[in-house]
């Protein structure tokens, strides 16, 4: 294990990494205050396979930084940091800023491969531009953030604008776990702050996804397995649907405040199982303030879902609003309500041109045609 201290600023050679770590290696690079500079082709810091490197600035300053110069052509661009298969970065401090890679790129902050671990204990990555995945893009690794910073970064460039995904985190066939750190004012279109695709997994124990921005689904986060036990998700905006969250979702814990979607599902949209935790304050254009479910809905334990509002003039109270995916009204909603416990608030409103079953434990029936005026499900009314 050896530390490697710089000096002074660094750029680095034409086509080059600054630093590449060798098989089975254990290095930590202090910036102290410095700067180490990219070329805009390839990884600046390069992981190999099966070693570790920790970056850290213990400068008073905080000064440090990796960043990629301006690419050569349009066709090439700066990466952080890549951390190849096998091998763990952990960051502990300094700063991951405007690496770009425009056409076709991912993971112009930090890139982890297969098999690799990312863990951000403390720094910053922010202001960094790609096709996808800007600031952290994972591709079946594991992605721990403890603390830290993941901010500012941008998804454009490319042919198609759907590609923009995942400006703060992106994950694939992989799994991030959030403990803590905030990842925000990060801008895509889709999954402004978080994208999590093709059977991988999003877990939110602590920290905040805030002021991201999506252009079309998931200003906070767009997932495909997610988990919240902790944490925050406000203050996010998408143009379309799924202000906070959009996919199919645990809610157990935290609370998801104040985000706007322009049509559906302010704070979430999709299935969405809740054990506890607090839906608030947020607003959809459209429909479905709180939750717009278009799949099966679950509450149980103590959650609360209150003070959401909907609509493009006036801001009525909606809550929960279910509805059978897209326009095939065959299909029936149902929601389930397992045993709630003191302190549980929800509201429901029904859309639908076919029939709503809803059922408790109990397997009672509550049977409602089209439309309903909100509906308060409590403690004592689920017993």
């Amino acid at each position: 294990k050896a530390t490697v201290t710089l000096l002074n600023d660094c750029d680095t050679n034409r086509g080059t990494s600054a630093a590449k770590t060798e098989p089975g290696s254990d290095i930590t690079l202090d910036l102290a205050g410095h700067t180490l500079t990219g070329n805009g082709i390839g990884p600046i810091l390069y992981v190999v396979s099966n070693a570790t490197l920790t970056l850290d600035d213990t400068s008073d300053a905080k000064t440090g930084k990796v960043t990629g110069t301006k690419p050569i052509s349009e066709y090439s661009g700066g990466a952080g940091v890549s951390v190849g298969r096998g091998s763990t970065f952990i960051m502990n401090g300094g700063n991951i800023s405007e690496n770009t890679n425009p056409i076709n790129g991912s993971g112009t902050g930090v890139s982890v491969s297969s098999d690799a671990t990312f863990i951000m204990n403390g720094g910053s990555i922010t202001d960094n531009i790609s096709q996808e995945g800007s600031g952290v893009c994972v591709n079946g690794g594991t992605f721990i953030m403890n603390d830290g910073i993941i901010s500012g970064n941008t998804c454009s460039g490319g042919r198609f604008a759907i590609y923009h995904r995942g400006a703060g985190v992106e994950m694939w066939r992989g799994h991030f776990i959030m403990n803590g750190g905030t990842i925000s004012d990060n801008t895509a279109y889709s999954g402004g702050g978080v994208y999590i695709v093709d059977d991988s997994k999003f877990t939110m124990n602590g920290g905040t996804i805030t002021g991201n921005t999506a252009e079309n689904n998931g200003g906070g986060a767009n997932v495909v397995n997610f988990t919240m036990n902790g944490g925050t998700i406000s203050g996010n905006t998408a143009g379309n649907s799924g202000g906070g969250v959009i996919g199919p979702s645990i809610l157990k814990g935290g609370e998801i405040s104040g985000n706007t979607a322009g049509q559906y599902g302010g704070g979430v949209y999709g299935g969405v199982n809740m054990e506890g935790g607090t839906i608030t304050g947020n607003h959809a254009g459209k429909v479905g303030g709180g939750i717009f479910g278009s799949n099966t809905l679950i509450f149980s334990g103590a959650p609360v879902v209150s003070g959401n509002t909907a609509g493009e003039v006036n801001h009525i109270e909606e809550n929960v609003v279910i509805r059978p995916e897209g326009n095939r009204f065959i299909n029936l909603t149902l929601i389930t309500l397992g045993k709630l416990t003191e302190g549980a608030k929800i509201g429901v409103s029904v859309y639908s041109y076919n029939y709503n079953y809803f059922t408790d434990n109990d397997e009672h029936e509550y049977i409602t045609p089209t439309f309903t005026s909100a509906v308060q499900f409590t403690r004592a009314e689920a017993d």
